[in-house]
């Protein structure tokens, strides 16, 4: 009988550990929205601001269907460097804007998407903004100053919407 007890009490002991108690999931090159998971497999950068775009397709495409992210990150010098970027530090502002079933065809977009999280003003509290950060892990430039790579992972919070995300590659000149 003991032998059964020590076996039932190992059992219920490795599957508590098993169990995911974190609510923010290990997303790679991706983002979750309230626990609904999309994949961003590209990477864009405006020349002139440091908007980055996270997006499922290749946008110099003539047609495709899209999921992206996009958010703002201040500077106070010519380049972003590694390190956390937060609202509490004023260096995420603007549009905070993740959206999906934005479809362009033949060169025309045919659906602006279905709106999953936005906000227009990360810096003043709109829609009860709680929380941004991005935390570039590594970045590199090219001779020009265009950002080309982005280890970053970021996550935004406010009126009921999460925001989590990651993304580790290439960074694209914004079409």
């Amino acid at each position: 009988m003991n032998r059964i007890n020590v076996f039932f009490l190992l059992i219920f002991a490795i599957i508590l550990s098993c169990s995911d108690n974190d609510d923010k999931r290990n997303i790679q090159n991706g983002f979750s929205v309230n626990g609904s998971d999309y994949s961003t497999n590209y990477a864009y950068h405006r020349a002139g601001s440091y908007v980055f775009i996270f997006s499922s397709v290749d946008r110099n495409l003539n047609s495709y269907n899209e999921v992206r992210g996009r958010f703002d990150i201040g500077s106070s010098g010519d380049i972003l460097e590694p390190r956390t970027y937060s609202t509490n530090n004023s260096w995420i502002h603007g549009v905070v804007e993740f959206d999906k079933n934005i479809i362009k065809e033949d060169g025309e977009f045919v659906s602006l998407g279905d709106n999953l999280a936005f906000t227009c003003c990360a810096e003043s509290n709109s829609n009860n903004f709680q929380s941004g950060s991005a935390t570039i892990n590594s970045i590199e430039y090219n001779s020009e100053g265009r950002v080309t790579y982005i280890n970053i992972d970021y996550s935004f919070n406010w009126d009921g919407k999460e925001v989590n995300g990651n993304y580790n590659g290439d960074v694209h000149h914004e079409p």
